[in-house]
């Protein structure tokens, strides 16, 4: 039907609507907050580019935090809406009890593959111990088959 980005244009997420049977709407989107930055690449990070157009906004908020506020703004709009949201997300941190998984459960969203797979079937991709991308989705949208790799993996 359409598709869309973050509205600040920070290219944090990007969104594309379908319609399917009975009319039910469906919004996939694709989304990244970016991780504290470390080490000498500080100035450069996404983080520091997203602070940057924060502080010319005048808005003394977190990037990681903004990005929490914004999406959960605009998701809070779709589910107004009534459309279905499924959310693929590089969180940067772990799913199970960070600020992010928080957000999405006020929202009645869960994380799809951990509730198939269970809590030890995905892999981690942060070379860590925590699951930090996922696949959050409202309640009336369920998974036959799902999963990814992790880093470094790829399929022969």
């Amino acid at each position: 039907m359409s598709s869309g980005r973050d509205t600040k244009g920070l290219g944090r997420w990007a969104w594309t609507r379908y319609r399917g049977r009975n009319g039910i709407v469906t919004r996939v989107i694709c989304a990244y907050r970016p991780c504290a930055p470390a080490g000498s690449d500080k100035v450069f990070s996404v983080y520091a580019q997203q602070q940057r157009f924060l502080d010319e906004q005048l808005d003394d908020v977190c990037p990681r935090e903004a990005f929490i506020r914004d999406l959960c703004t605009e998701m809070d709009e779709w589910i107004e809406q009534g459309e279905q949201l499924i959310v693929a997300l590089d969180a940067n941190e772990d799913l199970c009890s960070g600020p992010v998984a928080m957000a999405f459960k006020q929202r009645d969203m869960r994380e799809v593959l951990l509730m198939r797979h269970g809590r030890n079937a995905p892999p981690t991709t942060d070379n860590g111990s925590s699951v930090i991308d996922g696949i959050w989705a409202m309640p009336a949208i369920g998974i036959e088959r799902g999963g990814y790799l992790a880093g470094g993996e790829a399929i022969p």
